[in-house]
């Protein structure tokens, strides 16, 4: 970048923030920080004009004086990263109100229903930069003081020459509000209205360190039956060991259903999952402050009450 081109650079992204503030936006000093920063050390995004949206490189993002910039975040990961991926965006436009906009190319869509965040934006579009999202500090989680909640977000900054903050210690799942009115899967079963717990058995195959013995699941439920209702999940081609005396919705729920159960659930038991990342993401039906949900790990191990943490390494 020439000299010239940087103080250009510079100045309209200064005069943005102005003219933000005059509007009554507020801009935090942190996003503002932010800015400045990327203005002097990343380099300009020239429009591409190839018809497809432009692949990120790092530092690279498109910046147009008075207009949002466009991302579009992909990810092919499984559902329990796509549920962090969701933390990251939410925080992006907190931490810079007005200032992108955002769309998603990821395994899990249903995931991103009734999001306020999302925006669609078209594959084509030369002004969008397509970010293909990865979460690299699980490779020193042993080493350093940080939650997974934090990976996507240092991510994006590191890539965007960002500061986006962290907002929430949780996901961000929403529900439509007549989803919120339909009666729970659990009710559809069995004819009743009922509190329940959901419970998992097992999981992928891929991080066998992850599973707990099923036979300690079946303590747990034998244990408590007769006052918690259980109701087992997971999909079909995972290992899910089958529990006695438990309803039976293995392979029975896709992502969206698993959502709404999970919003009706009180409790969850289960190992270092989906459905853990999931209790903390999506809202706690109203109920009193003695029935929050609460979650789990597969060492019994009590995590937290209503909005808790979403990952334990």
């Amino acid at each position: 970048m020439t000299q010239e081109k940087r103080k250009q650079f510079v100045g309209s992204v200064a005069q943005e923030v102005v003219d933000r503030i005059a509007l009554g936006n507020k801009v935090s000093l942190l996003a503002d920080m932010a800015i400045a920063r990327m203005a002097n050390k990343k380099v300009w995004a020239e429009p591409d004009r190839s018809g497809l949206a432009k692949e990120a490189t790092r530092g690279q993002l498109n910046t147009y004086q008075g207009q949002p910039r466009k991302l579009i975040l992909k990810s092919t990961l499984s559902p329990g990263d796509i549920v962090m991926l969701t933390a990251a965006v939410r925080d992006l436009h907190l931490t810079y109100p007005g200032m992108f906009l955002t769309d998603v190319r990821t395994s899990c869509p249903h995931l991103w229903e009734s999001n306020p965040y999302i925006t669609p934006l078209s594959a084509h579009d030369p002004d969008a930069l397509a970010v293909n999202c990865q979460y690299p500090l699980v490779n020193r989680s042993n080493q350093l003081p940080y939650h997974f909640i934090h990976a996507y977000r240092m991510f994006l900054n590191n890539e965007l020459g960002l500061s986006i903050q962290p907002h929430a210690f949780k996901g961000d799942i929403h529900l439509r509000p007549e989803e919120k009115e339909w009666v729970s899967q659990v009710q559809e079963i069995t004819g009743q209205q009922m509190r329940f717990w959901i419970i998992v058995s097992g999981g992928k195959r891929d991080f066998t360190n992850k599973l707990w013995d099923p036979a300690r699941f079946q303590k747990v439920v034998d244990h408590f039956r007769g006052e918690i209702t259980f109701v087992q999940v997971g999909e079909e081609q995972h290992n899910h060991p089958p529990l006695d005396g438990v309803i039976n919705l293995l392979g029975k729920t896709d992502l969206r259903q698993m959502v709404r159960l999970m919003y009706h659930a009180d409790g969850v038991v289960c190992g270092t999952s989906f459905p853990m990342h999931l209790a903390a993401a999506v809202e706690t039906k109203p109920v009193p402050p003695h029935m929050w949900r609460i979650a789990l790990l597969r060492c019994g191990r009590l995590l937290a009450k209503q909005n808790f943490g979403a990952w334990r390494w």
